[in-house]
């Protein structure tokens, strides 16, 4: 039979002060309203090795009946649950971890049927027990939770949990998976910094074979939350393992030293099973009395001092938790409110859905608009930055280098241009022209891709190109020239031939072109995709819809339509294309007499080394420096190079510095053609129309109804929201009264308070004031 002795567990846990009490009653009703479930409300959980007596100091501390019996294991977490209520009842249920395991059930499923009044716990574990599936051989550990609530009028509320003991090996239907199932639950539990551990040692077993010490230290290593309990003193033969015991309990062994001190505990045995809860007390306490625990300070044994050392711990434990708890209710209000408004408003006929839609819309125009003129105001453009780094967008991404950058889109566009401008400059030649005496062409201006862009650069796969020298291109030209004479006079250079050399000259500028709108593409895609995600939120099904309709169809057809687009920019392999010809006139006059003049200096080395007179170099260098007219200077420049064989004709030199200047020009007009009229005319500035209301006002109801209707996952998403908020809206409301009345209850105390006892103060290490 359940047994819930009212009178002994007022007794026993209702001897709390008033500042005790209204603490625990505020925990409770958060309890009671669902906080629980959202944040970290304080709670004792008892932990230990098998066998190590814990189930029997729960008993003890609660005084409701639970099975003790040696060959008897916790197979699952127990919830037991005080509540004070003017009926006396106790009900039970079972919270299921796994719903598609319990067969659609509802996450925590009453037990029908059992009466708390007529059937024993022992019989409701093995209930428990069954319903979960444990059978003993195949599966002997669950993460199931069994749920007791014990109703009694006038009953201080507190909620303790029995948790599966530790064990080390396998054997006796315990296999290696259960173990770490009820590792894992351990951690769960104990890892919540609310929590305050029970650790129970046996003394039955060696001290060395239990994980228990080791188990909390690894959740509190300052040890600050664990109290530790040392049980079975009876089954102790005096020797060695009563000595070790009794240095864990005065404290002096260092390694098992915990904040507060060791509390010593003797259990009913098998053959005291059947006693009342009073000649328990009075056989502990007899037993305690005796040597050698009789050393031991009267606060720190027994079940009486244990339940008030826990409630008082416990007391200090919420009052120091209790703000933190309010500002995690404040966080959690604040963070279901946002997801609250990002499903919208209820819907179900199209004009509601049609309204939703509109609005998804203008937010989705409004924000793109942003992205692309780059001022990232709203939270949008930060919620990247935190998710970058976590593994569920990381996932989501593929490991893209890009994609944690995409939501401020300007910035990455710019980038993109840069990398693309630089692959033009260092790679878009299709011969790399090594001049003799060190001339670069304007490439040797652009630096290589700074290293903040490696990322970035990673998309343009582009092959390096090859070298020729400028002689070696010099003869080529020449070859070419030949093959390609027209009707030109003799040695005057052929255009003709040059446009023609042009055409392979910048045959990587396709390749480079089409990558950087493939790499743009990709990213403005990727942004719309995010965008979406954050303009519809939970309502995954209508986002995946819209996405379907409208986003992916845009940008394959942005695709097609920058292929068209490049194809128009590319140059074309015949006709005349220059459109600056003044431009064109300038430079190639500058490099022309830039080259005279590299010429003259050479020429006079060459002469300073044979020891030539300067003949005509003196009359040659006053020409080009006063800017003499063309004409003149060639003349001068062809009779000196007749002297020295390492020059060609006129001619082909002439044919490198105007394709030199035409390849140039070209580049320059090429990629901001591409950057201008290409990526930001043709694609960024576009992607706020993507959603333009008007594709949804003429849409018809079905296709409305189609695209929008709300979802049966959308509708309990936002019950559930509703439901957390006016939780922990009540919460805080509720946590905001108590300090009022405790500010209050203060104000209005008189006289001094009484001094609490020395050994009060060395057992808690903290002031009762604290929660006063």
């Amino acid at each position: 039979m359940c047994e819930v002795e009212l009178d002994a567990t007022v007794a026993a846990l209702g001897s709390l002060h008033l500042a005790q009490k209204e603490l625990f009653d505020t925990v409770d009703q958060l309890r009671s309203l669902g906080v629980g479930k959202i944040v970290d409300l304080p709670q004792i959980v008892v932990c230990g090795d098998q066998s190590s007596g814990k189930s029997s100091v729960l008993e003890a501390i609660s005084r409701v009946r639970f099975p003790v019996k040696t060959d008897v294991c916790t197979r699952f977490a127990t919830e037991l649950i005080l509540r004070t209520d003017p009926i006396a009842a106790v009900d039970f249920s079972i919270e299921w971890q796994d719903a598609g395991k319990s067969d659609g059930k509802p996450r925590e499923e009453k037990l029908r049927g059992l009466d708390g009044d007529k059937r024993g716990i022992p019989q409701i574990i093995e209930e428990a027990t069954r319903l979960m599936g444990i059978d003993g051989s195949k599966k002997t550990v669950s993460t199931d939770v069994l749920r007791i609530r014990v109703f009694a009028p006038d009953v201080p509320n507190l909620t303790l949990v029995d948790l599966p003991g530790f064990y080390y090996g396998s054997g006796s239907g315990q296999n290696y998976h259960d173990r770490l199932v009820v590792d894992e639950l351990a951690r769960r539990y104990l890892g919540r910094s609310n929590t305050i551990i029970l650790a129970v040692m046996g003394a039955s077993a060696r001290i060395s074979q239990q994980k228990v010490l080791n188990e909390a230290g690894a959740v509190d290593p300052r040890r600050e939350r664990t109290l530790g309990v040392i049980t079975q003193l009876d089954t102790l033969q005096p020797g060695s393992q009563t000595d070790r015991y009794m240095e864990i309990a005065t404290g002096s062994n260092e390694e098992t030293r915990l904040k507060y001190p060791w509390h010593l505990v003797r259990n009913r045995s098998e053959k005291e099973s059947s006693t009342s809860n009073d000649e328990r007390d009075a056989t502990e306490a007899a037993f305690l009395s005796s040597s050698p625990w009789s050393s031991i300070p009267e606060e720190d044994k027994g079940i009486k001092c244990l339940r008030s050392k826990l409630s008082s711990i416990l007391s200090i434990h919420i009052a120091k938790s209790l703000p933190s708890v309010v500002e995690d209710m404040r966080r959690c209000t604040a963070d279901r409110t946002a997801k609250l408004a990002r499903l919208g408003k209820p819907r179900s006929d199209p004009r509601q859905l049609n309204e939703y839609l509109v609005n998804a819309a203008d937010e989705f125009g409004r924000l793109a608009r942003e992205a692309v003129q780059g001022s990232y105001m709203d939270s949008f453009f930060f919620d990247g930055l935190a998710s970058s780094a976590s593994s569920d967008e990381t996932n989501q991404d593929n490991g893209d280098p890009l994609a944690p950058r995409v939501r401020k889109l300007r910035a990455l566009i710019r980038d993109l241009n840069r990398v693309f401008v630089t692959m033009m400059y260092t790679k878009g030649q299709g011969r790399l022209i090594e001049w003799v005496d060190g001339d670069p062409m304007d490439s040797g201006e652009v630096q290589p891709v700074p290293e903040y862009l490696a990322g970035v650069e990673q998309g343009y796969q582009i092959n390096e190109p090859q070298t020729i020298g400028e002689y070696d291109l010099k003869l080529e030209m020449d070859r070419f020239a030949a093959q390609n004479q027209g009707c030109q006079f003799p040695g005057e250079p052929n255009y003709g031939a040059t446009l023609q050399f042009f055409q392979g000259l910048s045959t990587p500028w396709r390749n480079i072109a089409e990558t950087h709108a493939k790499v743009a593409t990709d990213v403005c895609h990727t942004f719309a995709k995010k965008l979406l995600e954050y303009v519809f939120g939970a309502d995954e099904e209508t986002r995946e819809r819209v996405q379907a309709e409208f986003v992916d169809p845009y940008f394959e057809a942005k695709r097609e339509a920058l292929d068209r687009k490049l194809e128009e920019l590319l140059p074309r392999r015949v006709g005349y294309a220059i459109a600056q010809e003044h431009e064109f006139e300038r430079r190639s006059r500058v490099r022309h007499e830039n080259r005279i003049n590299r010429q003259i200096v050479l020429l006079e080395k060459l002469q300073a080394d044979s020891g030539q007179e300067p003949g005509m170099l003196p009359q040659a260098k006053k020409v080009v420096l006063r800017g003499g007219n063309e004409a003149q200077t060639q003349h001068l420049v062809n009779n000196l190079c007749r002297q020295n064989q390492q020059y060609n004709l006129p001619s082909a030199e002439r044919m490198i510095d105007n394709l030199v200047v035409y390849y140039e020009i070209s580049r320059r007009a090429f990629t901001e053609n591409v950057v201008i009229l290409a990526i930001e005319n043709e694609l960024v500035c576009e992607i706020p129309k993507i959603l333009a209301t008007g594709k949804f006002a003429g849409m018809e109801d079905d296709a409305v109804l189609d695209l929008a209707a709300e979802s049966a996952q959308i509708q309990h998403t936002r019950a559930k929201l509703v439901g957390e908020l006016e939780g922990l809206r009540q919460g805080i409301a509720l946590c905001e009264a108590h300090s009022r009345q405790k500010r209050t209850r203060l104000g209005l105390e008189m006289g001094p308070k009484a001094e609490k006892p020395a050994s009060f103060r060395r057992n808690l290490s903290v002031d009762i004031e604290d929660v006063e």
